[in-house]
Parts: structure tokens; sequence; C-alpha cells
């Protein structure tokens, strides 16, 4: 039952992530060299519900129409010929937040990019920024964190961009929702309390007993 119900939830978000997708325009500038978007659907380990979709484009900066994106009034990221930019959305209905987003090389071969074209650009609506960009160390990854769960429900995120010499290929992606991420217990004032009187007992204990060994010792 519980199995069958998770299928259902799960066809119900996707059909809410289509609809949503169809009536948001798409902040990226336009590309005339290749673009797209995708939906993503998921659960945290908690059982909360992520879901919403991201947008991409690739800009050959040497293509007839040169370099669409600066065309807009943004910033070239490196040196690369292409320019790969990605933007987050969260659906209003999202239960979780992302926390890490990264691309993968094609089939984990290092990506040919510039090494220090990686992080991300105001989209000028409100979005919000990585606070971190940079790539793994074999550079089979690009990668982006939101620290503190802040890209949720009803939010984008700014441009995460990066430049490459390697035109686009079919990649894929993956993200970490922040309630995915183990929290260090901390104890209850309750506990805390009870800590205090039990160490405090068995202070008193020591003292008592270091009392007696020094009577029994002058006598």
């Amino acid at each position: 039952m519980m199995v069958a119900r998770k299928v259902i939830l799960s066809s119900l978000l996707f059909a809410a992530t289509l609809l949503v997708q169809n009536t948001t325009a798409t902040i990226l500038p336009a590309s005339s060299h290749y673009s797209g978007s995708t939906s993503y659907y998921e659960f945290a380990n908690s059982g909360k519900a992520l879901f919403g979709y991201i947008d991409f484009a690739v800009y050959d900066t040497q293509g007839s129409n040169g370099n669409e994106f600066q065309a807009e009034g943004f910033t070239t990221p490196g040196t690369g010929r292409y320019i790969y930019a990605y933007q987050i959305f969260c659906d209003q209905y999202a239960e979780s937040a992302i926390d890490y987003f990264a691309i993968l090389g094609l089939e984990q071969k290092p990506l040919d990019v510039d090494k220090t074209s990686i992080g991300s650009q105001d989209d000028l609506t409100g979005g919000i920024t990585s606070t971190d960009g940079y790539f793994n160390a074999s550079y089979t990854k690009g990668i982006w964190e939101f620290e503190g769960g802040y890209l949720s429900a009803t939010k984008h995120s700014w441009f995460l961009t990066l430049s490459s010499n390697q035109d686009w290929v079919k990649g894929t992606y993956t993200m970490t929702r922040s309630d995915d991420i183990p929290a260090v217990p901390t104890p209850e004032p309750n506990v805390l309390t009870l800590l205090g009187i039990g160490g405090a007992i068995l202070l008193r204990r020591q003292r008592k007993l270091a009392r007696q060994q020094r009577i029994h010792s002058h006598n």
C-alpha cells in the first residue's frame, strides 16, 4: 500500500512539475546553439518531496550569431569557446531544499574546461546565488553549493555558468537535498538538566569518599 501511494504521489508530482514548467517563462538568454529544460522529482531520506525543473543552454561564442550570452549583458565566464549555463527552479510545493548541484562529464571523462571559469551570475530576477562553485580534482564534475537550505520552494538559482572548449554532449546531474544530510544530535534542555544533576551528585559522592579516606588515614 505504501509503495502504491508513493508511485501515485510521484506521478502527481511529475504532472505538477510539467504544468509549472509549461507556464513559467525561461530566464536564460536565448541560444541558437543548444538549449532545453528537464524536470526533476525525488524524495529526500526524510520522505519529503523535492521537485521542479532545470533550464540549460550552451552558447557558441564563435557561432554565426556571436556571443549571445554576453550580448544580453552577462559576463563570459572564461576563455573556452562554449558557455554552459544552468538555472534551477523549485516548485512552490517542494518540501525540501537543494544544498548541492553538480553536472557530470560524459561517462565520467574529464570535462575540457577553463578550470577557473565556474561560478554563478546574477539572473536579475531575484534568484539565489550559490555559496561556492568548483570542479572536483579529476575535472569530471562541475559543482555548485547552496548551503543553508535557501534554494527551496518557489525559489530559483542564479545562472550557474562555466566555460569549456568541449561542445555539448548529453550528460547528467546530481543533487543533494538539505534534509538528506544527517543532523548532529544535540541534547534537549531537559536532558541537559538531568546531566547537570547527575554530575553534581557524582561530584558530592567523590568528595564524601575523599573525606572518609582522609579521616581513616588519620586514625
